[in-house]
């Protein structure tokens, strides 16, 4: 790792990741963190545009409970097939996302020999061993900002009686 800050070398315990890889770290733990949000306000507003309760889970610091509050918000809408599809397919991609961003953030690592990093968890019901590199994050950062990107597109979905002057697009936090 790079010791060119100051603040870095006063660090009591340092890592044995170089400093893009720290910076990737940040960026999907940033990026995710992000998406979440975006999840939360998502299922709330289409809850009360729908006339539901918003869903205590989106408030829990599980993302299963959140991504399955948003699922299941979706899912009981009245709402084209069309556009119910489009929110399920990137509320899918999400999930699929979330054991890789896991693994990612929530690993140990170990430096084998000719420098091979190893992110791993070696515990719990959760246990894996990765080998990581700068690419490999930087792979990772592209695709949650991506799915940021098609979260951000995404229309709030109002319901199909309503009257045309209360269908307009929305988009959370924008």
């Amino acid at each position: 790792m790079s010791q060119s800050s100051p603040k870095i070398k006063s660090l009591p315990l340092q890592l044995i990741l170089s400093d893009d890889q720290l910076i990737a770290l940040g960026q999907i733990a940033a990026q995710w963190a992000y998406l979440e949000s975006e999840i939360a306000q998502h299922t709330d507003l289409t809850a009360r545009i729908h006339g539901l309760p918003v869903p205590k889970e989106i408030d829990y610091v599980s993302f299963d409970h959140r991504i399955t509050a948003w699922r299941t918000t979706v899912e009981s809408i009245k709402v084209a097939e069309r556009e119910r599809a489009t929110i399920l397919r990137v509320i899918n991609k999400i999930s699929d996302m979330q054991h890789e961003r896991h693994r990612t953030i929530h690993a140990r690592w170990r430096l084998e020999k000719g420098g091979r990093l190893v992110a791993f968890n070696d515990r719990g019901r959760n246990v894996f061993e990765w080998n990581l590199s700068t690419e490999k994050l930087w792979k990772v950062v592209r695709k949650v900002s991506q799915l940021n990107a098609e979260l951000g597109e995404l229309q709030i979905p109002h319901p199909t009686d309503a009257p045309p002057s209360h269908r307009k697009p929305s988009k959370p936090g924008r």
